[in-house]
């Protein structure tokens, strides 16, 4: 399954889309992987936004804006 997210993860990259959906699909990498598929996708010259759905810490940290639903509602998280 690993080796299909990056694959994915570099074919959209290609694409240069406005708008990343990752679900937990990260959370299937293996920390290395993890850490260039986000080296990729956080590129500072790239011109889109991502979305991702995660529990994993290491990911979250790595956002500059980052929410959360809770009982329904979403709002700032406030990760420290």
């Amino acid at each position: 399954r690993g080796e299909l997210v990056k694959l994915s993860i570099l074919r959209t990259v290609l694409a240069n889309p406005g708008l990343i959906i990752l679900d937990q699909s990260l959370d299937t990498l293996d920390p290395t992987s993890l850490e260039q598929a986000m080296n990729l996708l956080l590129q500072e010259n790239r011109n889109w936004s991502i979305l991702t759905a995660t529990s994993d810490t290491n990911v979250v940290k790595l956002f500059s804006s980052k929410y959360e639903i809770k009982d329904g509602k979403l709002s700032l998280y406030n990760y420290k």
